[in-house]
């Protein structure tokens, strides 16, 4: 007679060419060319310096977080490069540019292909929550504000609730223990749906012929199900595993 949470995940969508951490990468790549112009004799030699790079990335990601609350930030570093210091600010105006056509003006497809992906609506959506560190960018907040409350009737507001990083990593942690035999924690029963498509294929191991592919789980399905293939084959062969189209792993069966 126990209750139990139950969290059902009605559809998901993912574009990979969105995040923080692109963002970052922006930034301290238009500060690497600021660098170059500046030490025009360093330039060859900081496009190959790895610990270089690094740094920029740092700083990029503090400059960044300045941003989201001024219209102005430095972007210092010390000894960057061959104990060349290197200093230079980043207007918020700037950094907008950088990101608007890559990023910014693909913000909001991700959400209509996930309700399309769970046959919903703008109407069935009752509350919205932001998590991770692209948020936190002014922009991106003004972007989905405005989305939400043009295409929602109750005029929804942001939720900033949660802790990116605890909520990632709490959940992973909750839901494998969940899975664990070796655990008791309380019991949260979870229907996910995956974002890519897994298909398989048999092919010779002396490349003579090759059997169709087999899609075992288009986009949307839900995961943690069993899967059987009943192939009927005189000779060793191995099995291609496809994400997306494209080959991630083989496994040879003899």
């Amino acid at each position: 007679g126990k209750m139990v949470p139950v969290v059902r995940i009605l559809g998901s969508a993912v574009d990979f060419g969105i995040g923080g951490h692109l963002m970052d990468l922006k930034i301290a790549d238009a500060m690497l060319k600021q660098f170059q112009e500046k030490y025009p004799k360093l330039a060859d030699g900081i496009q190959r310096d790895s610990r270089a790079k690094r740094k920029l990335l740092s700083q990029a990601q503090k400059t960044k977080a300045i941003l989201s609350s001024n219209r102005n930030a430095p972007f210092n570093v010390e000894s960057l490069f061959q104990d060349t210091d290197f200093q230079a600010t980043l207007d918020r105006g700037v950094f907008e540019a950088m990101i608007e056509g890559p990023m910014l003006s693909r913000l909001t497809e991700p959400i209509q292909r996930s309700l399309s992906a769970a046959n919903l609506s703008m109407a069935n959506i009752t509350q919205v929550e932001v998590v991770g560190g692209a948020w936190r960018v002014p922009k991106v907040q003004q972007i989905l504000s405005k989305f939400f409350q043009e295409n929602t009737e109750k005029k929804l507001v942001l939720g900033q609730h949660l802790n990116g990083e605890e909520a990632a990593a709490l959940g992973a942690a909750l839901i494998a223990a969940n899975s664990s035999t070796s655990f008791r924690v309380r019991k949260i029963f979870l229907s996910d749906t995956t974002v890519h498509e897994y298909a398989v294929q048999a092919v010779s191991l002396t490349g003579k012929w090759e059997k169709n592919v087999t899609v075992l789980y288009p986009k949307g399905a839900a995961m943690g199900g069993k899967k059987k293939l009943n192939l009927q084959l005189e000779e060793d062969f191995k099995i291609l595993l496809f994400e997306d189209g494209v080959p991630v792993a083989e496994y040879t069966v003899s």
